[in-house]
């Protein structure tokens, strides 16, 4: 290895010494250069390869280009990284001593019959080696290229590609008991990632015309939406940062977001947020047939908001979506095809020393907060991700819900309070939460699909399910989805008490369905507890699936499948599956 003042020595001797001397120069044009990879997810451990492409290039001679990882997840492998054009000399190294996060990568013609690269171009293939699971980010940092009269000109580029590492299997949906029917396909994400090719899409600065009397910068996508939405993964558009820009408004053709072209998503990075839109999100809505869409995000007015609002958002984002059709701002709601935001966020200290209780917020027109229960903050990326099927403003907030009655079950404090900060569960009145009172089958149900998420249009409720409880829009979520089929004769017996191993069973079977969860764990992990031989035979798999995953540890030595579910109870397995599959 060489450090930067060396390479940039020797890459100025090979441009003096070897250029040939002809009237190329580079021509006028922007190149767009970009990470390219053929894959969203790699086992941990296993090699994968990165490309550096580049767009619209202009007789390239050479070029030094400046890639930034994160040591502790991603390790650089020299064997096989190499440039794709075998006529000059190309060569890495690590700019200096103890920069492990970084690669520079060179490439200079050395002949007179050395190529030219122009037009759409791979030019290096880098190695990567993935070393723990989670998301790991690559930065095409900056790009400098030379042309053959020794002519250099600096791209500083920015651009990142995102990669899980982990066991990235495909979610199996196993056909279950509990219906013969076949459930509604419900819109949310699955704990395992399925490998998807990205695609990264750089917008030119130039090519980003400002109203400055709105603040408005606009991206104009219409050559290229068909094979964003056609093809099988993520395109990613980054949009420069434009000076002044309150709002970035992505143009998209007509018909393009209808389903027709494909399920492609396009994830719109912008100096505001990025937000990951789906190749369906208007699919049914004959309001937008044959109209040009606009899609903003840009950041809200809290000068509107009620006082106690702005109070309570302080300084945090307040983001607004919005959606145009031809112009004319419209009206958007399609929970079939979610919508995913995320938002660049720095919290204070006292947020960081506790940020599960960093939470999204919903703010309708009437500057009504509702909670957006999937909203959260991750440490490592440092940006706050929701989910959303209407577009409207959304605040981050931080609230730290707690109850005078915890102090019997410090075990379950922690999940109680955030579970409850997030709007998931709540007290039973004048500051309490009873932890101790058992969990009926109703309460368990919406608990259960506020936690996860789920959503379904309802036709029809058992009979004694009334209208106007407040569970009677999750239980007919739950029946509409096959999730519960009722105790016979079209009842549900909603307030009865819900047994430890019954909730386990229901639980496993949604998160098969619609999270991925991996039916068949081996029973044998069940002897551990002293009173395995109390649990049913119908719930065996099930429950040991679950300890498996870590999501049920027992009480001791026992599981105690027969005894009734508490509100702690409920929380804290509750709180382990939010983790694991939000």
């Amino acid at each position: 290895m060489i450090n930067k003042n060396k390479l940039r020595i020797l890459t100025a001797m090979i441009v003096c010494i070897f250029l040939i001397q002809t009237n190329i120069s580079i021509a006028a044009g922007t190149p767009v250069f970009s990470l390219v990879t053929e894959t969203g997810s790699v086992k941990v451990d296993s090699q994968y390869s990165v490309k550096l492409h580049v767009a619209n290039a202009k007789s390239i001679y050479g070029f030094e280009a400046t890639i930034s990882y994160d040591y502790g997840m991603t390790e650089f492998v020299e064997e096989g990284t190499k440039a794709a054009y075998k006529e000059g000399l190309s060569f890495y190294v690590k700019p200096e001593a103890g920069a492990e996060d970084t690669i520079v990568v060179v490439y200079t013609g050395i002949k007179k019959t050395a190529k030219l690269m122009s037009g759409d171009a791979d030019l290096f293939n880098i190695n990567f080696v993935a070393k723990r699971a989670g998301t790991a980010v690559l930065i095409l940092e900056s790009v400098k290229v030379s042309d053959n009269m020794g002519n250099i000109q600096t791209y500083t580029i920015g651009s990142k590609i995102s990669i899980v590492y982990g066991d990235a299997v495909g979610p199996t949906l196993t056909p279950t008991p509990m219906t013969s029917s076949t459930p509604t396909p419900v819109p949310v994400p699955t704990d395992t990632p399925t490998p998807t090719p990205v695609q990264i899409i750089n917008i030119s600065p130039e090519l980003v015309p400002l109203d400055r009397a709105t603040g408005i910068a606009r991206v104009d996508i219409d050559g290229q939406a068909e094979g964003i939405f056609s093809r099988e993964g993520i395109s990613v558009v980054n949009a420069p940062v434009i000076p002044g820009a309150e709002a970035y408004t992505l143009l998209i053709p007509a018909g393009s977001l209808s389903g027709i072209l494909g399920n492609g998503l396009l994830n719109f990075s912008t100096g505001i947020g990025s937000i990951t839109i789906p190749g369906n999100m208007l699919e049914g809505i004959s309001e937008a047939a044959g109209k040009g869409i606009e899609v903003t995000i840009g950041r809200g007015d809290k000068s509107g908001l009620p006082d106690e609002l702005k109070e309570a958002i302080g300084d945090r984002p307040l983001v607004q979506l919005v959606l145009t059709l031809d112009g004319v701002q419209a009206e958007w709601n399609n929970p079939y095809a979610p919508v995913t935001v995320s938002i660049p966020y720095t919290p204070t200290v006292e947020e960081l020393a506790d940020p599960e209780h960093i939470v999204v917020w919903y703010i309708d027109g009437e500057g009504n907060v509702v909670p957006v229960s999937n909203g959260h903050y991750d440490t490592e990326t440092g940006v706050v991700t929701f989910t959303v099927t209407h577009f409207s403003y959304y605040a981050i907030g931080y609230v730290h819900k707690s109850f005078a009655d915890l102090g019997s079950i410090e075990w379950a404090r922690k999940a109680i309070e955030v579970l409850a900060s997030k709007g998931i569960i709540n007290g039973t009145g004048g500051n309490a939460y009873s932890p101790s009172l058992n969990v009926t089958r109703a309460d368990y149900l919406l608990l259960l699909v506020r936690t996860l998420g789920l959503w379904a249009e309802t036709e029809d409720n058992f009979d004694d399910v009334k209208p106007g409880t407040y569970y009677y829009e999750a239980v007919g979520i739950a029946k509409k989805l096959g999730i519960t089929t009722g105790v016979g004769n079209n009842r549900f017996n909603p307030k009865e008490n819900i047994s430890r191993q019954d909730m386990m069973v229901l639980t496993a079977r949604v998160l098969e369905k619609f999270k991925g969860l991996k039916a068949g764990g081996n029973t044998a992990i069940l002897d551990k507890f002293k009173d395995w031989e109390d649990i049913a035979g119908y719930a065996a798999e099930n429950l040991a699936t679950l300890v498996s995953k870590g999501l049920i540890l027992g009480s001791g030595d026992k599981i105690n499948p027969l005894g009734q579910t508490t509100r702690a109870e409920a929380a804290v397995f509750l709180y382990r599956i939010y983790n694991q599959y939000i």
